[in-house]
């Protein structure tokens, strides 16, 4: 699975403005934070974040052929509050992003606007190359409560995104092949792991960041319920 995140605005346009927030900065923020959760799932790449993709697609070409998804990341403005996600016309389905924004407005009771169809330039381009994408508005930059919760819990934010994503599309949790316990506890652990984050026994942020300790903490978890099942 391929994951291609795009920051919106940038390159000299700064989108919204509100509360001493720019856009473009936060929306690069954003993604970053995001990445780095969504890793644990799938290959994620974030696009070039000194270009201004809107810009770019407007006289430019560019192959996105060899993602599976690709996610927009922008931030709402105009007076409402709460999240919302655009998909085009030519979208089939909305599981992902109904996914997503649950995930998103649950762990902050963000309101939910619901997934909209419009066709936006930067996923509309990428539709027309049969690759599924969508325009995230993670919440409103002029709402004060709205950015003062993201500010308290951006990091939260990112992982409850990066799950439902996750969610979904079914994605498994998959090990960091660079780390010194990926061919030896994390293939005995995979089960353990997969158990914990399919019945949400952790949070998602311990099971998108694991270590050594988290990994048996799962096995542990994982086998103490065995045992009980076996032996009630």
């Amino acid at each position: 699975m391929n994951v291609l995140l795009i920051a919106g605005h940038g390159n000299g346009d700064s989108g919204a403005i509100g509360n001493g927030y720019e856009e473009a900065e936060l929306t690069r923020e954003f993604a970053v934070l995001l990445k780095e959760n969504l890793k644990s799932f799938c290959n994620v790449t974030l696009a070039d974040t000194n270009r201004n993709w809107f810009e770019f697609l407007g006289s430019n070409n560019y192959d996105f052929s060899k993602y599976n998804y690709v996610l927009e990341i922008h931030f709402n403005s105009g007076g409402g509050s709460g999240s919302e996600i655009f998909v085009t016309t030519a979208e089939s389905g909305i599981t992902v992003e109904n996914e997503i924004l649950k995930n998103l407005c649950n762990c902050v009771k963000y309101h939910n606007r619901g997934v909209k169809r419009k066709d936006f330039r930067v996923i509309s381009k990428i539709k027309s190359q049969g690759v599924c994408s969508a325009l995230l508005e993670v919440c409103f930059i002029d709402n004060s409560n709205d950015i003062e919760i993201y500010q308290k819990n951006k990091n939260k934010l990112a992982t409850a995104v990066a799950k439902g994503i996750a969610t979904g599309f079914n994605l498994k949790y998959i090990s960091d092949k660079n780390s010194p316990h990926s061919t030896d506890v994390s293939e005995k652990a995979k089960d353990a792991i997969d158990w914990c984050s399919k019945y949400n026994i952790l949070p998602p942020d311990i099971i998108s960041d694991m270590d050594d300790q988290k990994i048996l903490l799962c096995i542990g978890l994982y086998n103490t319920v065995k045992f009980l099942a076996e032996h009630i």
